[in-house]
């Protein structure tokens, strides 16, 4: 078996791209192995020749070498212990405009090329914008302000497929990583690569020399222990961004508006049908394809015009940096969306925590969305970008969606009923008074509509309060060009095809032609329904109770139906001076 050689170096003496004296170490391969003393584990890893003669620049080291760090701390402590990124240690520093986060599971590898292949392309297509001098800059290097960070939950979880995709794009390396660095726990392994490669959903390989694909700099975070996705999200916002400090924070991949008072936006979640339509044939599908139309044509475009969306998905979302950082009260106490979003994860709160909040922390994006438009001395506002979509997959069997659906309604109902009692928080925003007005107008609606929902059911909270403390065994040393075959032959081996994407650009006409025709048809057939019970039934009619609740759904109705024909009217018109002002360019 081969072993690396260790040899200590400076940044400065081994990459004179970056200036930070910070120790590190330089792997060489196929000489034995020799111990250094030091304090944070950093290794530098030269790429395999076969991927060097491929692509079409090597002058930086970030080319040439990934990173590996052994993190041993904790997220908020990532860079207070002295680990930092690539980004920082430039000369000058580069400025990270969008930070892009993919949060992985045991996803495979089809699944995860669609997803690093459609950033790819979108930031490929920021690049090659001629008219933008913010994106064409420094010969082209518009790139340099893209980062793209995948953070796997636990290196027992993720699919073996998707980590050899993950090597063949070279971000990943096998027999690198270690479990312990002198006696601290590593907690998360962490790979820096810039590369000029894609893979696409048939396992094709774009390099750099193709039109489609730009470097892109990649952070991978592999998790030493399945700790569910809200501590990946901690390692994203809390380790991460504090040291790149982006303008704006990604989750997968949405386009925002140009405001600046936006702190947060989202895009339209459509259920992957499949080939023909054929999965709208199970009845559990449709219905679910049912409600999330519903979802994209009335919920969203209502709370949107209002300023105040109740849940951005995290599967389809993006989020201001600046908008989620916490701020200190008049107590001294830490206060703010970042702090409210993980409280549910700190340990110390989870042991005093009651039912009620161990239940609302179940949808805990509830809670970032009340805490984002009501942050003390500001005026932040979430908004629904309708002509940005993302494909989901969604339960196909009964066992499926009951389990997703228990946390999503105890989570959703606990946690708008905390929305609704703390309506007061509005008043500690910087919000003008015309706007507080707005948002208490919805709060009331919120609450009206909430009495109508209140057969929500306590429950059982034990599966998401388990802590998975399984360890992997640490890989074994590779030649570093054979490990890169493997992974290529590994990701051409055939898999299930999986249905692509048509993009036409005459599709967003005819959505909101389909949008403004099924609210009519609901509006309708609510009517007609309150109609015939009015007209048939008399003695229904008479009583107090069924009275005071088909005029309150009928009022309910009519006034989301207003906010969601003011939406798309307000868009129209956005859309038309957009189309007006291309044209003239």
């Amino acid at each position: 078996m081969e072993q690396y050689n260790y040899t200590q170096s400076t940044q400065e003496q081994n990459y004179s791209d970056y200036d930070d004296s910070s120790t590190s170490i330089d792997v060489e391969h196929e000489h034995p192995k020799r111990h250094v003393n030091i304090k944070n584990l950093v290794l530098e890893l030269p790429m395999p020749s076969d991927l060097l003669g491929n692509i079409s620049r090597n002058d930086l080291k970030e080319f040439t070498h990934a990173r590996y760090i052994a993190c041993t701390s904790e997220p908020e402590n990532f860079e207070e212990n002295g680990f930092t990124l690539r980004q920082i240690e430039t000369n000058p520093p580069r400025q990270t405009e969008l930070f892009i986060m993919i949060p992985m599971c045991n996803e495979d590898k089809v699944l995860l090329s669609r997803t690093f292949h459609g950033v790819v392309k979108n930031i490929t297509h920021l690049c090659a914008r001629k008219r933008s001098k913010f994106w064409v800059y420094a010969d082209k290097d518009g790139w340099k302000k893209v980062v793209v960070c995948i953070v796997a939950d636990g290196r027992e979880n993720i699919e073996k497929s998707s980590l050899a995709y993950l090597a063949a794009l070279c971000v990943y390396q096998d027999g690198v990583v270690v479990g312990k660095v002198k006696d601290d726990t590593v907690n998360a392994h962490i790979f820096e690569y810039t590369t000029q490669i894609s893979i696409d959903h048939s396992m094709n390989i774009k390099t750099g020399k193709d039109t489609e694909v730009v470097p892109i700099q990649i952070l991978f975070c592999i998790k030493e222990k399945e700790t569910k996705k809200i501590n990946s999200y901690r390692w994203f916002f809390n380790a991460f961004c504090p040291v790149l400090r982006p303008n704006i924070c990604i989750l997968i991949d949405v386009g925002t508006e140009p405001d600046p008072n936006i702190a947060g936006a989202c895009g339209e979640i459509v259920v992957e049908k499949g080939k023909g339509y054929i999965k709208l044939l199970n009845p559990i599908v449709a219905a679910q394809n049912f409600e999330y139309k519903m979802t994209n044509i009335l919920d969203k475009p209502f709370e949107s015009v209002f300023g105040y969306i109740t849940t951005l998905p995290e599967a389809f979302s993006a989020y201001r940096y600046i908008a989620l950082q916490n701020t200190i009260n008049d107590k001294g106490e830490i206060e703010g969306p970042l702090a409210s979003y993980f409280k549910g994860e700190i340990s110390n709160v989870k042991k005093g925590r009651n039912i009620f909040s161990a239940n609302m922390y179940l949808t805990r994006d509830r809670i970032l969305c009340l805490e984002l438009v009501t942050k003390r001395g500001c005026s932040w506002l979430l908004h629904y970008v309708k002509s940005s979509k993302a494909e989901i997959n969604v339960p196909e069997d009964i066992s499926g969606l009951i389990n997703q659906r228990i946390r999503w309604l105890n989570g959703s109902f606990f946690a708008s009923f905390y929305a609704i009692v703390h309506f007061y928080y509005i008043w500690r925003s910087n919000h003008s008074f015309g706007r507080k007005l707005f948002l208490l107008i919805e709060m009331l609606f919120q609450a009206y509509k909430l009495v109508f929902s209140c057969w929500r059911k306590q429950g059982d909270i034990e599966d998401e309060e388990k802590k998975l403390e399984k360890t992997v065994n640490h890989g074994t040393t590779h030649d570093v060009n054979s490990v890169y075959r493997d992974a290529i032959r590994a990701i051409r081996q055939q898999s299930y095809r999986e249905r692509s994407i048509t993009q036409d650009k005459y599709e967003s006409p005819r959505r909101d032609f389909q949008s403004i025709m099924i609210m009519f048809f609901w509006l309708f057939s609510n009517s007609a329904l309150v109609a015939l019970i009015i007209i048939f039934g008399d003695k229904l009619a008479k009583d107090i109770y069924i009275a005071v609740i088909l005029w309150s759904f009928t009022g309910l109705v009519a006034f989301k139906i207003l906010g969601t024909l003011k939406y798309l009217i307000l868009r129209l018109f956005k859309d038309s001076i957009v189309r007006s002002c291309k044209q003239r360019l």
